[in-house]
C-alpha cells in the first residue's frame, strides 16, 4: 500500500499553516488545483549505551500534495493535505535501513 494512501488530512485551513504567508499563498490558490512540497530533514548523534558509542544517521524526504477545495465566506482556503511520498534512510552504527514508499514494489 503506497503512503498516500494512509496519510490523508481533510480540510486544513491555510491560515493554520505555521508561517505561512497567506497574503502571497492566497492569490495563487485555484479551487482543485493541487501543489507540491517536498521537505528533507537530516539528523546525526552519537549516544552512549553500555559504555559504548553508536553513531545514529537518519534523513528523512517527505513528499507533500494540498489541493485547495473551497474558499470560506471569510477569505481563508480551505485544502486537502495529503503525505504522498516518504523516503527514509537511517544508519545505526552500521545498520542500515531505508524506506521508500515512492519506489515501484520489488517482484515476488
Amino acid at each position: 500500500m503506497h503512503m498516500a494512501q494512509l496519510l490523508t488530512i481533510l480540510f486544513v485551513p491555510v491560515a493554520a499553516v505555521a508561517g505561512a504567508d497567506t497574503d502571497r499563498l492566497h492569490g495563487r490558490l485555484e479551487k482543485g488545483k493541487p501543489f507540491y512540497q517536498v521537505t528533507t530533514t537530516q539528523s546525526s548523534q552519537v549516544m552512549k549505551m553500555l559504555g559504548n558509542q553508536i553513531k545514529h544517521v537518519h534523513e528523512q524526504t517527505l513528499y507533500f500534495r494540498w489541493t485547495p477545495e473551497a474558499v470560506d465566506q471569510n477569505g481563508p482556503w480551505r485544502v486537502r493535505f495529503q503525505i504522498i511520498g516518504l523516503k527514509s534512510d537511517t544508519d545505526m552504527d552500521g545498520t542500515r535501513i531505508r524506506l521508500d514508499s515512492t519506489a515501484e514494489p520489488e517482484p515476488a
